[in-house]
């Protein structure tokens, strides 16, 4: 009634490790793919057993039982090797419920014909069982639903060699050996059952469950390397290639799924081999990975923070890192992406503007400390031609030609001076507002000095102070006049305020090649030390008077293109003479 030959005992092992295969898989459920691929073994343990039962009985009855136990799955396969391969690379189709339900319809009718008529009627035709080879095997004829029915596998087997390429394609080569296993898996079977189906139309000996086998095999190895259920490659890794931020795609487990050339670009030291690998394995070769990752934690989801990186070079680079999360549809696992955006320009930007705004306000703090004392400079000699208004208006001033001379020279004297602080303060408030007001231009430098020599002739003779003529005469050089003229009144100001009553002030230009010196010399006094200090530490508050008792002005170093720092000498570009 039975017979135990060595074909049978290898398809009855197969069934075995099929079904032991289906129930390691069904404690792993909640990785993508596992029940589906559970459902794969065991519809090829169903068809392991009943060849093995084909093999063993010698009864007709229990061997057509043991093709009807075939039937029971084979029908199904196309349809469960469908939804794993969609379920294990999580693509999204847009008709999937539609394809299922046409492969699901396909088995049922096939495996309804199987049980309903008799399958030699429809399928095959003058079975018998005989020695071939030395093994048992069922000779018989096929008939057009045969092939139909195997149609439909090569239909599934093709949809999934389909997926697995597309994936692997779109992915990277870090991928390639785990799809080229998957493939292989469905690709071996159907190599057997295309070249089954074209030997001719006597059917020997049935290699398709010696085929499974090796694909049970093959599934088997890639699930004890824990690489069945590693990373999956994304779909569209051509999409985030073309992005300016760098993506680095991420799985619940903090393994690298993805990223794309501006990532690496970005964190220098992340390769193709880190693919696969998690985070904590890839931090020790790529040490700016970490720090990414730890700015953009989870709890601020969308909202950007910055991360400075230092560049090769010795420049800073900075960048702003997000992490977005995309759940699951099932709710059970999840994909984080981290985004990367180089923002150094910005940054850069930024720090400009800082330091233009703390420049304005520099300005107009220093404008407002100006304007305060030189108004309260002028203010003084505003009230001595208030008072002299009133003396020569006095009875003692007709009576007293002398009053009026007297009068006359001091009113012109004020006058020099209040010109001075008005013409000091416009020009001031201008260079401020725009430093670029003042072009350069060629300039007569003796008619500026000809024209400030009056009223510095005049303070001058208040102190009885000798101002020698200017030795050198007939010089161009360029400049701004009117800057020009503010500065050396100013310095000349200065000489006349610190020297002694009957002194001596000497003015000479020395022409150089390309500079011209203007060297005001005098016998005055020299700057102390605590002034010094004061310049060079920034401090206001300290007050030094002329000779005379002349107000001076507060201490404070001041750096206002084009002026330059208050000296005694000019110095000029020569244009010509």
């Amino acid at each position: 009634m039975f017979q135990l030959t060595t074909p049978a005992v290898i398809v009855f092992f197969a069934a075995v490790v099929q079904i032991s295969f289906a129930g390691m898989l069904m404690t792993h459920k909640k990785k993508r793919g596992a029940r589906e691929l559970s459902l794969v073994m065991i519809t090829l343990f169903l068809y392991s057993l009943g060849t093995g039962i084909e093999h063993i009985a010698l009864n007709p009855v229990f061997r057509e039982f043991g093709v009807h136990i075939q039937y029971l799955g084979m029908p199904y396969l196309p349809l469960v090797l469908f939804r794993f391969i969609t379920s294990y690379y999580q693509l999204r189709l847009k008709h999937e419920k539609l394809y299922s339900l046409l492969f699901l319809f396909a088995g049922f009718v096939f495996m309804l014909l199987q049980f309903t008529y008799p399958y030699h009627h429809l399928f095959y035709s003058d079975k018998s069982y005989a020695i071939v080879n030395g093994f048992s095997a069922l000779t018989m004829k096929a008939y057009p639903m045969y092939y139909l029915h195997n149609l439909l596998h090569l239909a599934g087997a093709f949809v999934y060699i389909y997926f697995s390429l597309y994936m692997m394609v779109r992915g990277r080569r870090a991928y390639f050996k785990r799809g080229i296993i998957l493939i292989l898996t469905v690709f071996i079977p159907l190599m057997v059952n295309i070249f089954t189906m074209g030997g001719g139309k006597e059917y020997s000996i049935d290699y398709l469950p010696y085929s499974m086998l090796i694909s049970t095999g093959m599934f088997i190895y890639l699930f004890l390397t824990d690489s069945l259920f590693g990373p999956v490659p994304v779909e569209n890794r051509y999409v985030i290639e073309s992005l300016t931020d760098g993506i680095i795609v991420f799985d619940d487990n903090e393994v690298i799924l993805e990223f794309n050339k501006k990532a690496a670009e970005f964190i220098p030291g992340l390769e193709e081999k880190h693919i696969g690998m998690s985070l904590i394995d890839v931090s020790g070769d790529v040490e700016n990975l970490s720090r990414f990752v730890l700015y953009a934690a989870s709890d601020d989801e969308g909202y950007g923070h910055e991360v400075d990186v230092l560049l090769p070079d010795g420049n800073l680079a900075y960048y702003e890192v997000r992490r977005c999360v995309v759940e699951h549809e099932s709710r059970d696992s999840f994909v984080s992406t981290l985004i990367i955006q180089d923002v150094s320009e910005r940054r850069h930007m930024v720090h400009e503007l800082q330091r233009s705004y703390e420049k304005i306000v520099e300005s107009d703090r220093l404008k407002g400390l100006v304007i305060d004392v030189m108004s309260h400079n002028l203010r003084i000699p505003m009230q001595m031609m208030k008072s002299l208004r009133q003396l020569i208006g006095s009875e003692e001033a007709v009576k007293s030609p002398a009053i009026w001379k007297r009068g006359g020279q001091e009113l012109d004297n004020l006058i020099d001076r209040a010109d001075s602080l008005i013409g000091n303060l416009l020009t001031l408030n201008i260079s401020l507002d725009d430093e670029s007001a003042y072009p350069l231009g060629v300039v007569d430098l003796d008619s500026v000095l000809r024209d400030i020599s009056p009223s510095m002739k005049r303070y001058a003779q208040k102190k009885r102070i000798s101002l020698l003529p200017v030795e050198e005469a007939g010089v161009l050089v360029h400049a701004h006049e009117k800057l020009l003229h503010i500065t050396l009144r100013n310095i000349l100001e200065n000489a006349v305020k610190f020297t002694w009553e009957e002194g001596e002030i000497n003015v000479r230009v020395v022409v150089g090649a390309e500079i011209v010196k203007v060297i005001v010399e005098d016998t005055g006094v020299t700057i102390s030390r605590d002034i010094l200090t004061a310049f060079e530490q920034g401090r206001w508050g300290l007050v030094k008077l002329g000779t005379s008792g002349e107000g001076g002005c507060r201490c404070r170093t001041v750096c206002l293109p084009p002026f330059h720092a208050a000296s005694k000498r000019f110095d000029g570009h020569s244009a010509a003479r």
